[in-house]
């Protein structure tokens, strides 16, 4: 028999261990130690003695390594010592299969290190429409400070309970206590009498069922969202979310037709119904009017669905070469995402001009000598539309807010002064640019056309008549030819017809529909209906 004596501080701790033969087949924590003593010992000191003679890792946490052990076994394995020092103690321990580790803590410890890592669950659900970054803003919304984020790069932490996971746990506090069970009943279990009642499994469910943390990440990459924790109650409820959540966003096919209307005496806007002379009844026979700053002559933001009379009123301007299509877009928008498309080119336009001094010494002579430099700047000219579409898929309408631009370039559309390093008052062109502006909301039904417009803008331009021959011989010519100034009014419409679709497969059909569709509503076509109208 082999004795120890070792003080702590004025406490004497004595141990007394006999250990059977050591057999390579047994594990460490499985080894009996004959006999063992402990008399008013720290724990820290107990436990390193412990694993120093049985090579079993154990650990104490901080709020647990100043208890005083006095214990006298024998004939008991390592582990059973180890439950029983906490079991006397009113502490508890946590076996970490992974490491072979025993931690020992106190009550409160355990309890906090329960609720963070009993039973973790990791589950990674794989987004095929939503973005997972809006997934995660989701649930952290849904579950409040639960919810635990990391962003790339970063680490969870814990707590100072550590992490892992237990197979093995022990307790040293018996008491039966009614009610529901929290981290500070747990922690006071120690001031409640100790003893060998045994606390029920009920109220360790219970305290398993406080909220846990909820971890969430994210792999952008892969658009992957991960969720970990001892929830399982939330991890379902987030898995349902998600499947909620994740379903493809609606989008809506546009089809688009600009038109530039003239406008003369005999007309005055593409949405009078009158046919020569002949007031049509019919459908739609008052456009909506929106907002209440009329241009000049023109009206306000105009909307009309699309019928037959609209139809007949729109060929026959074409038969009459008023019409002029500047383009015809095809947008494919989101819900509640803003398109843009911009159909022109970038020009050089003169802007402004600026005086020039330049000084010059030559054999002793100095000259000076001014000049004007033009400024410039690079203007997008062209057509340009803006859509916002907002879909409900209750009804299948659509709600759309355009923004709609044409611009033009005119040379030398206006004159600046400029004065020069001699005081002298030069006159100089610049560049304008003519733009038609359309902004409004209007809502259309799936598979409906409609008709924006009610904007007329003004051009003025140099006409010239002459007699011919005449006209074209120098000097003499003037006295046969005029030039005068022309207004041309102009309307822009714009033609809409909205295809909502809610799935790939829908995509597809539109894609096969397209040419058939678009047929019914191009100008070549309407020609027909006009004919037939007209009889």
């Amino acid at each position: 028999m082999k004795k120890l004596y070792i003080g702590v501080m004025t406490l004497v701790l004595t141990l007394f261990i006999f250990t059977s033969p050591v057999n390579s087949a047994v594990p460490n924590d499985e080894q009996i130690l004959e006999e063992l003593e402990f008399k008013g010992a720290a724990l820290i000191d107990a436990v390193r003695i412990i694993s120093e003679l049985s090579d079993v890792n154990v650990v104490i946490t901080p709020g647990a390594k100043e208890v005083e052990v006095t214990v006298f076994l024998r004939h008991i394995s390592v582990k059973h010592a180890i439950e029983t020092i906490c079991r006397i103690n009113n502490l508890w321990y946590r076996k970490e299969d992974t490491t072979n580790t025993y931690r020992i803590m106190t009550n409160a410890e355990y309890a906090q290190d329960l609720v963070i890592h009993r039973d973790e669950e990791t589950k990674v659900f794989n987004l095929n429409n939503l973005n997972v970054n809006l997934a995660a803003d989701a649930i952290g919304n849904l579950y409040g400070e639960r919810v635990k984020r990391s962003n790339s790069g970063e680490r969870f932490s814990t707590g100072s309970g550590g992490a892992g996971q237990s197979s093995e746990e022990g307790t040293a506090s018996k008491n039966t206590i009614s009610g529901e069970l929290s981290i500070d009943q747990l922690s006071s279990l120690k001031t409640n009498g100790l003893g060998n009642n045994v606390i029920s499994a009920s109220q360790v469910q219970q305290l398993f069922d406080q909220q846990e943390p909820i971890y969430v990440t994210v792999a952008e990459e892969h658009n992957l969202v991960l969720i970990r924790t001892g929830d399982r109650r939330a991890l379902e409820q987030i898995g349902k979310l998600i499947k909620e959540l994740d379903r493809p966003v609606p989008q809506v096919l546009l089809e688009m037709k600009i038109l530039d209307v003239l406008v003369d005496d005999n007309f005055s806007s593409v949405f009078n119904f009158d046919i020569n002379g002949v007031s049509i009844q019919g459908k739609s026979q008052a456009p909506i009017l929106i907002g209440n700053n009329p241009l000049a002559n023109s009206g306000s933001f105009i909307f009309e669905y699309m019928n037959n009379y609209l139809k007949a009123n729109i060929e026959l301007l074409q038969k009459n070469k008023k019409v002029n299509v500047l383009s015809t877009p095809m947008i494919l928008a989101s819900n509640n995402r803003t398109s843009k498309l911009f159909v022109g080119e970038e020009q050089l336009l003169v802007k402004g001009y600026e005086s020039s001094d330049t000084t010059t010494t030559t054999n002793g002579i100095t000259t000076s000598s001014s000049g004007i430099i033009p400024l410039t700047e690079i203007e997008e000219v062209g057509n340009s539309i803006e859509i916002t579409p907002f879909i409900n898929m209750l009804d299948g309408t659509i709600r759309l807010n355009i923004k709609q631009e044409n611009s033009s370039i005119r040379q030398a559309g206006a004159n600046i002064s400029l004065v020069n390093s001699q005081g002298e008052i030069k006159v100089l062109s610049i560049d304008t640019i003519n733009t038609a502006r359309l902004e409004g909301t209007i809502i259309v039904k799936d598979n409906h056309t409609i008709a924006v417009g009610g904007l007329i803008r003004e051009t003025i331009s140099d006409d010239q008549t002459k007699v011919p021959f005449l006209g074209d011989i120098p000097f003499l010519g003037n006295l046969f030819k005029s030039i005068s100034d022309k207004k041309q009014r102009s309307e822009l419409i714009l033609l809409i017809t909205p295809r909502l679709l809610t799935s790939p497969e829908d995509g597809e059909f539109n894609k096969n529909d397209l040419t058939r569709e678009g047929k019914q509503l191009s100008l070549e076509d309407l020609a027909l209906q006009c004919a037939l109208l007209c009889r």
